[in-house]
């Protein structure tokens, strides 16, 4: 569709080649973390050329988590550890919207059949989709209070997060 100031709008399937080319200004990525790894990052490596030939453009990538490991989940954490210094992330909870409460969620948990698929799709939790021996609460927790190292050696064989107390 092309717009009265001779812009225009396109609308693609995510392919490793359906922008290539282009020159672009803004591209939205819906749902990423769930398009084919492979066809993702075929599609990323096509991207990131393109919006680089324009000083404002951007790249907004959009997606409920689907699991670790992805390309959504790679640059949504890149954002929070500093990787990707000039991206930031913004999240919209449950919470935020207007009307849902206590009992919407009990209602949704309910509905999809698990409190992981709640945290899932509402909860904007990255769950490790392999089934583990602690359970997908219990490693979301480590995963947000890991300490940072007070040492490493020079090769990260050693790390020490914490000084042995003599008294235990």
């Amino acid at each position: 569709m092309t717009l009265g100031n001779d812009s225009s709008i396109v609308v693609s399937t995510t392919t490793a080649t359906s922008i290539r080319g282009e020159s672009l200004n803004c591209v939205l990525l819906d749902e990423a973390a769930f398009i084919e790894p492979h066809l993702l990052e075929d599609f990323w490596s096509s991207v990131i050329p393109t919006v680089s030939s324009g000083k404002k453009s951007k790249v907004l990538v959009v997606s409920t988590p689907n699991g670790i490991g992805n390309k959504f989940h790679e640059i949504y954490t890149g954002t929070q550890t500093g990787k990707y210094k000039t991206w930031t992330a913004d999240r919209i909870d449950w919470w935020d919207v207007p009307g849902r409460d206590e009992e919407w969620k009990q209602l949704q948990i309910e509905l999809l059949g698990s409190e992981d698929r709640f945290r899932q799709e509402f909860g904007n939790t990255f769950l490790d989709d392999a089934d583990s021996a602690v359970g997908a609460n219990v490693i979301d927790r480590f995963r947000k209070e890991a300490k940072e190292p007070i040492w490493s050696s020079d090769n990260k064989d050693y790390v020490v997060f914490d000084y042995p107390n003599i008294n235990k």
